[in-house]
């Protein structure tokens, strides 16, 4: 047999079968069908239409080229549709017709060469998209995620930009990755209508400078990533319109430490430390949110011991990642605790 059941035939199971196209005699119980790693490739018209109760579809790591419109006719139901890896040149966009519940999208490395006006309108339902490692992509249109309402998570990953295209649709968008791809600026107006935003990554993204008022329009950012760049400097109250960042990695610039940071300098000291509610005789833990480059965490405790990795007092130890850990919470344990991180391009400090 060309494919292995399970669950009474609801879990499907064809990959690594060599097969040229998709088996006709699939069960009309299916509801996750895998046809990873065939040799697929044309999705002709009219294929699943008869999968209704139809899920999660995998279609990755074939030779696909050609999606022909109609291709997902009959699945009301589709939740996962996944083409990564694949020889797609074109965003398949009249394939979606009809996938009114899809969620997730998966078109990573493709060589597709552009993304054109309103291609992904049809499916207005979709929470996540996956179009990282684009490498042959030329061309966003300024109009190409119009209609993605819903989308919460995207990946333009790894796709040789030059500039963040237009994003302005996307308002309930909350995780967006950028990483991977040569930027050069970040400049003002770059995230307009990211309003949700709660996560950043522009990690080995080549950034050089960041533009004042780069990050105005991002209200709800909790964490921003703008390690491993070419970061000199950052302009002055960069962050102060973020009033919920908690998390900022900058580790992996070639900082130059002058007057132009040192605002930053006083932007950890000043910025508030967090709250932390134990009930006595309770375990606790505080965590010391570090970028990889670490060499050392200190903490300074309320009546002025400073404790490093290894030293332990009663239930109090630093753990190897640099978590203050207690065993048993007293009331004498009260008070501010400050972690101190210490790298090879100097130090910083944040209090708890």
């Amino acid at each position: 047999a060309a494919c292995t059941c399970s669950n009474q035939a609801s879990r499907v199971i064809c990959t690594r079968r060599e097969l040229l196209e998709v088996p006709a005699s699939i069960s009309v119980n299916t509801r996750y069908l895998n046809l990873q790693e065939n040799h697929i490739q044309v999705i002709r018209t009219d294929t699943f239409k008869h999968l209704r109760h139809l899920e999660i579809l995998q279609l990755s790591r074939n030779l696909v080229r050609k999606v022909e419109v109609g291709a997902f006719n009959g699945l009301p139901n589709l939740n996962t549709l996944e083409l990564f890896d694949n020889r797609l040149t074109t965003v398949p966009t009249q394939a979606f017709e009809y996938l009114s519940k899809l969620r997730e999208l998966w078109l990573r490395n493709n060589p597709i060469e552009s993304i054109p006006s309103y291609a992904f309108n049809r499916v207005p339902s979709l929470r996540r998209l996956d179009l990282g490692e684009l490498k042959r992509l030329e061309y966003i249109s300024e109009a190409a995620f119009e209609g993605l309402v819903n989308l919460r998570y995207l990946n333009l990953g790894m796709c040789n930009l030059k500039e963040i295209p237009n994003l302005t649709a996307l308002v309930r968008l909350e995780e967006l990755e950028l990483s991977g791809n040569r930027l050069g600026r970040v400049r003002p107006g770059s995230f307009q209508g990211l309003g949700s935003l709660r996560k950043l990554w522009l990690m080995h993204a080549r950034v050089a400078a960041v533009e004042r008022n780069a990050f105005d329009d991002l209200k709800a950012l909790e964490e921003l990533n703008l390690a491993h760049n070419e970061l000199a400097s950052l302009p002055h109250d960069l962050f102060a319109p973020l009033h919920r960042l908690e998390r900022v990695h900058l580790h992996h610039n070639p900082w130059r430490c002058d007057c132009d940071v040192l605002w930053l300098s006083w932007w950890l000291r000043e910025t508030p430390p967090a709250d932390l509610n134990v009930t006595e005789g309770m375990a606790a833990e505080l965590k010391c949110r570090t970028g990889t480059a670490m060499t050392s965490v200190n903490w300074l405790t309320p009546n002025g011991t400073l404790m490093t990795h290894g030293s332990y007092r009663v239930r109090i130890s630093v753990l190897h990642d640099g978590t203050l850990n207690f065993t048993n919470v007293t009331v004498q344990d009260t008070g501010q605790y400050t972690c101190m991180v210490t790298n090879a391009a100097g130090n910083t400090t944040a209090t708890a």
